[in-house]
Formats: C-alpha cells, sequence, structure tokens
C-alpha cells in the first residue's frame, strides 16, 4: 500500500505521537532488506503468510531529488520522493470501507481516499518510463481495462479537463509523452513491440513460451488501448472548444 505524505498537514497535527510511534503501536516494524531496515517501508505480519506493507512516498524538490530517502521531520520515518505524486491530494476519490480491525479492535467505517484514474495513470507512466517495472505497466493497464467500467472515453474527458484548466500540465504533457514512447507506434516500431506491452505481457502471463501466443495478444491489446488513449486526449487538448 503506497500512502503520500501531505507535509503540509503533517506540520500542523498537533497529535502527540509522531507516525513511527503510531505503526509500532499497531504492531509495524520497519522493512528489512537485505539485513538493512527501511525508514520509508513499514510492515506488519497478520498471518502466517500474509503480511501487509506500507510504502510512505511524498513529492520531490529541490531538497529531495526523484527515487532518493527524506526524512520527514517529527516523524520518525522517511518517504520516498517522486515527481508529481502530490497531485493524490487533489485528484482523488473516496469511498467508506467497513471492516474488522486488527487485534480483534472490533468493526470500523473510515473513508477512504485514493488516486483517481488521471492521477494513476500519470505517476504508473512515469515510474515505467524511468525504472521500466513490470508491474508498474501491468497496473497501468489495469486500469484503464476496468476503470469507469472499461469506458476509456471517461478517462479521456478527465484527462482533457484538468489540461484544459492548466493543472498539473507539465506532468500531463510529460504523461502523454512518456505513454507515446512506451506503448504506441513510432519511428518505425509497432507500437506492440514497444517495451510498455511487453512488460505488461511478461507480467501477466510470464515467460513460458507455450503462452507466447497469450502474450502476443495482450501485447497488441495493452498498445492499442494506450493508442486510443493519447489520440483521444490530444485531439481534446487541441480542440478550441
Amino acid at each position: 500500500m503506497d500512502i503520500v505524505l501531505n507535509l503540509q498537514v503533517l506540520a500542523a497535527d498537533d497529535t502527540y505521537a509522531d507516525l513511527a510511534d503510531q505503526l509500532k503501536a499497531r504492531g509495524f516494524e520497519r522493512f528489512v532488506k537485505n539485513g538493512h531496515p527501511s525508514s520509508w517501508r513499514w510492515q506488519r505480519k497478520v498471518s502466517e503468510h500474509e503480511s501487509v506493507l506500507v510504502e510512505f512516498l511524498k513529492d520531490s524538490d529541490e531538497k529531495s531529488a526523484p527515487g532518493k530517502i527524506a526524512s520527514v521531520k517529527g516523524e520518525g520515518l522517511s518517504a520516498l520522493a517522486i515527481d508529481h505524486v502530490g497531485i493524490v491530494h487533489n485528484w482523488y476519490l473516496q469511498r467508506d470501507v467497513t471492516a474488522e480491525l486488527l487485534d480483534d479492535g472490533g468493526t470500523a467505517t473510515e473513508t477512504v481516499r485514493f488516486a483517481n484514474v488521471t492521477a494513476f495513470v500519470v505517476l504508473k507512466a512515469l515510474a515505467f518510463d524511468q525504472r521500466a517495472e513490470n508491474k508498474d505497466a501491468a497496473d497501468l493497464i489495469h486500469v484503464l481495462r476496468y476503470a469507469n467500467a472499461g469506458n476509456v472515453e471517461v478517462a479521456v474527458q478527465e484527462f482533457v479537463q484538468y489540461h484544459r484548466a492548466k493543472d498539473n500540465q507539465a506532468a500531463l504533457d510529460k504523461t502523454l509523452a512518456a505513454l507515446h514512447r512506451r506503448f504506441c507506434d513510432g519511428d518505425g516500431v509497432e507500437g506492440y513491440l514497444r517495451d510498455g506491452p511487453k512488460a505488461c505481457a511478461v507480467f501477466t502471463y510470464g515467460r513460458d513460451a507455450g503462452l507466447e501466443e497469450e502474450r502476443v495478444l495482450e501485447q497488441r491489446n495493452a498498445s492499442g488501448l494506450v493508442s486510443f488513449l493519447v489520440e483521444k486526449v490530444r485531439e481534446g487538448i487541441s480542440d478550441p472548444q
């Protein structure tokens, strides 16, 4: 689970315990990788084979370059700096979720905010463009395929609306460029052969030689989906209305 910290809210919070202490009180520990404990990733074991992993993120700035771990003042932990991740503080949906709390704490209903489709597409597209992780490409395609009951036109309209309002326009332009570069036809290369569709197909079907047809079909579908999004968004933002 990724949590994007709003540092202005934290700075104004008078809560008696910092975030690290609150996490420890709820049974979380620093995630350990290769013997090194992390300050921005925290984990809690909830069953013999299941754990909850929380990763804290923040906007990059002049003091925190993208990909760097930055200490969060007064909270006893750190966060991974990522370009434009702060857009989720404004571009979000919310839903009431009812669930049983850990440690027999009863059942609670909480309002949970999460990135809307445009915010998710921006962050996943830029993440894949920078680090080429298969999961980033697969997550991107999954959301485009299933959000809004699979109606990509809704995502197009939202993207265009933000762009026309000059709301984080630089991030949106970078996203369109990254999507075109990684998923679409260009420079004599068919889109389905790009690294984006390939990454998505490998994440979904693995590398088994017997699943080559399934992988190629997924590559074509992924490229077609992103190409449609990019084409329609560019048409929308170029329309003077």
